[in-house]
């Protein structure tokens, strides 16, 4: 027993004292895999958004953070020390910002050289810079891997590139050499101790080496290239597999193909679905442009509108190969009385992929009528451009031809449409509804050419809705558009061109709904043709409507309002779960039952943590006691009574004095009265005294007997007082 004793007592001495004595040359391969974890969390989240600036920043404040911890853990200074300076820092950088910005977070997170400046994931990625400063202690240290792991799985979520699984692969091996070296730290007794066993010739655990990390280092690289391996193999067929699913599922009309493909890409599919959330976008750069001009960049137009959703046709063809590289795209129509060709110039796009283009799609300016690749390119009927084999598609030059239309030759263009081009993209289901026809016929009457009309319902959708990315879900069995126009009146893109889309549509103007990227950032940077370089990311997806003029083709109207809708928290939650539950189904059970698990928890915590310990402390129980109503005795109603009357004597006379009776009290305190008031003193007291001690029997007339007389002793020191 008592060996075992002192070796629990070495045990806890050692662990007590391994954060402070622990040499920093044992200590630094802890500090050094601690803080790549931290990069490859940061490297991931700057590899998401694109951010440069914090992409150099972030990393070098967190080698700047190392020096820091290294320097405190040196001088022995507490974690609530460094904690608190470094709060201390946040709060004067809060305040001085928000003194002379009315934006503070913007302006903040602008100072410290961050361009992504809202979401969790920012919150997370400066949480873990701030946290770099303060890891002075192995606990510290081994905790940093919690938020590094929230910071890169919610990375992962928008960013499924394979630069993410580098990261990701760097911080599991690196997470697993700090907890086994952190192991291996607590079993190992801290250095210039006096603890038994600290010498290993005396039985003690032996310094750390290379032979005690080589077995789970050895053991940590081959679970991790087997997974690596697996994950090579078994991702090709899948997502071969998901390319064709992507491909087919519309023209198979399979369901839940269809959802899977969308669940693949919500960017580039044949039907697109206005009924449910818009996706999460990062801000990822996905491609660069180089061209003279901003245009919108299309890819896909979809032309047959269901009520819930646009589809638009698969039918692909190659196109005319001129040569080795150079394809020219089919159908452009040059009738002078019904082409496309009116008013417009050529514009030549040098499009550089970051990512392959989701099922090949392809995107150019207006229409294009020339492409210049090394791959196979094809068209579908709608002349937007796809890739035979995007994997291999890095770069693409194409040549289109774009609109310069003045308002007043569209006013002038004829009406001689292609044959079948006005059937087509003027369908509507059911032949239409009556009150959005009402509401495109108010809002147009007036006016007699086609554009005026076109120019006053993009007006109309600018000015009267709002915009945003939490819209109200459509009610099941209900017209998107409709709900859109007469009850949300607020949405994002894609509800805000179907909406002008349809409204042209019921007024038989030819009208498409076109997808693809908007402008997107110029860059300082130009082309080696002079171009200007337009930077795309994933936030840059964009809805726009075409509307067809004879003569002159397809134009394009934006009627995305630039008014964005500002919900509370309260309505952002409560619509949140009005959606999560109107659209539950066997995929959206996870998120439900992740939530009621969640709140739950939640409420679990709080009775732990805040009305239990609350409960059971005695400032609660005094404070219950005090807030019970109290049913007093007769007993102490009277000495009450009495106890109130007398206090009001105690500036005159003194307080009555523990051993005094009541008799001597009113003794005492007579030569200091006045008359009046000694005899109101001395009738009280009789009655009191009297009551007092026959306690059994005392009825209402004696209550009341008293208190006229402990009021009569109010009444003769307020005459006193006066007089």
């Amino acid at each position: 027993m008592g060996l075992l004793k002192a070796n629990l007592l070495d045990r806890v001495r050692v662990v007590k004292t391994r954060g402070k004595h622990q040499s920093l040359g044992k200590i630094l391969p802890l500090y050094f895999a601690a803080y790549a974890v931290l990069l490859c969390a940061l490297g991931a989240f700057a590899a998401t958004t694109a951010d440069e600036r914090f992409g150099v920043r972030g990393p070098l404040l967190v080698i700047c953070g190392g020096f820091v911890s290294v320097f405190c853990r040196r001088k022995h200074l507490s974690q609530n020390t460094v904690f608190g300076v470094l709060a201390a820092v946040l709060v004067v950088l809060v305040f001085w910002v928000s003194a002379g910005s009315a934006e503070p977070v913007p302006g903040l997170l602008g100072l410290i050289g961050s361009e992504h400046n809202s979401g969790p994931g920012a919150m997370l990625a400066w949480f873990v810079v701030i946290y770099s400063f303060a890891m002075i202690t192995e606990e510290v240290i081994v905790f940093s891997i919690v938020p590094c792991l929230a910071l890169l799985g919610l990375m992962a979520s928008e960013n499924p590139n394979a630069e993410i699984v580098v990261y990701f692969l760097g911080m599991v091996l690196c997470s697993v050499f700090v907890l086994v070296y952190d192991n291996i730290l607590t079993r190992t007794p801290p250095a210039k101790t006096d603890a038994p066993g600290s010498n290993p010739a005396d039985g003690g655990a032996a310094l750390p080496g290379a032979h005690d990390l080589r077995s789970p280092l050895a053991l940590t690289v081959a679970v991790l290239g087997t997974a690596v391996a697996l994950g090579l193999v078994a991702s090709l067929p899948i997502r071969m597999a998901g390319n064709i699913i992507a491909e087919r599922a519309p023209q198979l009309n399979v369901p839940a193909a269809a959802e899977f493909s969308a669940e693949v890409s919500s960017r580039y599919i044949n039907q697109l679905d206005l009924t449910g959330a818009p996706p999460r976008l990062s801000d990822r750069v996905v491609m660069q442009i180089a061209s003279q001009r901003p245009m919108y960049w299309r890819a896909k137009v979809f032309d047959d509108y269901a009520g819930f959703a646009w589809t638009c046709r698969p039918d692909v063809r190659p196109l005319e190969q001129l040569s080795d590289v150079e394809w020219r795209v089919h159908g452009i129509r040059r009738n002078p009385v019904s082409g496309e060709l009116g008013a417009r110039v050529p514009l030549r796009q040098t499009v550089r992929l970051l990512d392959p283009p989701i099922a090949g799609v392809l995107v150019s300016a207006a229409e294009p009528v020339a492409v210049l690749s090394h791959v196979t390119v094809q068209q579908d009927l709608d002349r937007c451009l796809r890739a035979a084999d995007a994997g291999s598609m890095t770069s693409y030059k194409v040549f289109s031809m774009v609109s310069v239309a003045t308002p007043e030759q569209l006013r002038q263009a004829g009406g001689t449409f292609p044959v079948g081009l006005r059937e087509l993209n003027t369908h509507l289901p059911d032949d239409g509804n009556s009150t959005l026809r009402s509401i495109a016929e108010n809002i147009t009457q007036g006016m007699h050419t086609q554009y005026d009309k076109v120019k006053a319902l993009e007006t109309y959708l600018r000015t009267d809705f709002e915009y945003s990315l939490t819209p109200p879900r459509t009610p099941p069995d209900a017209d998107a558009v409709t709900f859109f126009l007469t009850q949300s009146k607020v949405g994002y893109c894609e509800a805000f061109a179907s909406a002008m889309a349809v409204l042209c549509r019921e007024l038989n103007i030819p009208a498409r709904l076109a997808t693809g990227f908007a402008t997107g950032t110029p860059s300082t940077d130009q082309s080696e043709d002079g171009d200007t370089i337009w930077t795309l990311r994933e936030r840059d997806l964009h809805a726009w409507t075409e509307v067809y003029f004879p003569g002159y083709g397809w134009i394009t109207f934006d009627a995305t309002s630039s008014r964005t809708a500002h919900a509370s928290w309260g309505n952002v939650a409560r619509e949140y779960l009005r959606n999560l539950l109107a659209g539950a189904t066997a995929r959206t059970a996870g998120p439900l039952l992740i939530l009621l698990l969640l709140a739950a928890l939640s409420v679990y915590m709080a009775k732990s943590f805040v009305w239990d310990p609350v409960h059971s402390s005695t400032w609660w129980k005094a404070q219950r006691s005090a807030l019970r109503p109290k049913r007093y005795t007769l007993e102490e109603r009277w000495d009450a009574v009495y106890a109130r009357a007398s206090r009001r004597l105690h500036r005159r006379a003194g307080s009555k004095l523990p051993h005094q009776t009541p008799y001597e009290y009113a003794a005492s305190a007579r030569p200091r009265l006045s008359p009046d008031v000694a005899s109101a003193l001395d009738r009280l007291t009789r009655l009191y005294v009297h009551g007092a001690f026959r306690r059994v029997g005392l009825s209402d007339e004696d209550f009341s007997a008293l208190r006229q007389s402990a009021a009569a002793l109010k009444q003769a020191i307020s005459d006193s007082a006066r007089g």
